[in-house]
């Protein structure tokens, strides 16, 4: 596969890439007539986007991916972790990718933090037919997954927030580094070391606690069209791949703060990507645990907004995405 160089999906109305009759967006499925903007950095620097390479991953932010043996494992695999955008020789996006085969396949070098949720070892409730084997999905082959995807976490960004995880953890739990890299893995944070965390526990002693910058996602790179260009990539790389499907899991529309904390685009970006809405649960379920308190307080905040302003409940579940591929 081509690095896409400075390039992103042509915006239509509603801010999303052109899609066929056929569901398939032609700048990943067509190499002539590419209809396409720039894609650029905040200060005007080329946006490239490409999968990523072995050699590349000392600048690419590891945070939620397994440890090295098992990305070795996946390189091995799947020829790519997933897609990556670099601003010159700085990564500023990440998109996560898991080759499944379909019906009842498995991934063990997925980790298992609800990402598995096709197999029967944990299936979403909301998915219904759709559990052990997803055998509504009528799908065989190899199926691409987008676990999370991540725009705006720089390598700077990623030790702010190691620092402040750190820092919150030894202040609830205390100062043991050791336990503090065990509550760490906990929270799927794998490519931080004892060592690591001993250094922001000094800092810490040295500097008194004080402010450490924000560790979220630089708002700079959000809203600039670089999480649909590693979707597009990632389609394209599963369609170049033999690949029988694309899935991924869209974040509810219109909270913003959910998707950014959760690593999912919202639906509605999926399906201008000609993806198709498989599941979506059930008019009367309830509110996930994630909107009934069981996340951050920004994301609480949306929530509660929408809530008041007359949201109903299933509104707030998250849909299964679909792109089938041609062969």
């Amino acid at each position: 596969m081509k690095e896409i160089r400075a390039l992103a999906p042509r915006a239509v109305a509603g801010g999303g890439p052109d899609v066929d009759s056929a569901g398939v967006c032609p700048r990943i499925s067509r190499k002539e007539g590419e209809r396409t903007m720039a894609l650029t950095s905040p200060n005007g620097t080329p946006i490239t986007v490409r999968p990523i390479k072995p050699g590349e991953l000392d600048r690419v932010v590891l945070r939620c991916w397994p440890d090295r043996a098992a990305i070795d494992r996946l390189f091995a695999g799947q020829g790519t972790i997933g897609m990556a955008a670099w601003e010159g020789h700085k990564c500023v996006g990440q998109l996560h990718c898991y080759r499944v085969m379909l019906p009842d396949g498995t991934n063990p070098d997925w980790p298992d933090n609800g990402g598995n949720w096709w197999s029967g070892r944990k299936v979403h409730p909301e998915w219904q037919n759709l559990g052990p084997g997803m055998p509504g999905l009528g799908l065989e082959g190899a199926g691409w997954f987008h676990s999370c995807c991540h725009v705006g976490r720089t390598p700077e960004i990623f030790r702010n927030e190691i620092r402040r995880l750190v820092r919150g953890l030894a202040q609830e739990i205390g100062w043991d580094a050791a336990r503090i890299l065990d509550e760490l893995r906990k929270l799927y944070v794998y490519h931080t070391s004892l060592g690591d965390v001993e250094n922001v526990i000094k800092e810490a002693e040295r500097s008194g606690l004080s402010e450490v910058p924000c560790g979220d996602p630089d708002p700079r790179y959000l809203g600039r069209g670089i999480g649909t260009a590693l979707c597009s990539a990632s389609i394209q790389w599963a369609r170049e791949h033999g690949c029988a499907a694309v899935l991924a899991l869209g974040a509810p529309d219109g909270l913003f703060e959910f998707a950014a904390w959760s690593g999912h685009l919202p639906w509605t970006a999926y399906a201008k990507l000609g993806f198709k809405v498989v599941d979506t649960g059930r008019r009367d379920d309830g509110l996930s645990n994630w909107a009934q308190g069981d996340s951050p307080p920004e994301v609480m905040a949306q929530v509660e907004a929408a809530l008041a302003a007359g949201r109903p409940p299933h509104e707030f579940r998250e849909r299964l995405m679909l792109l089938k591929l041609k062969p």
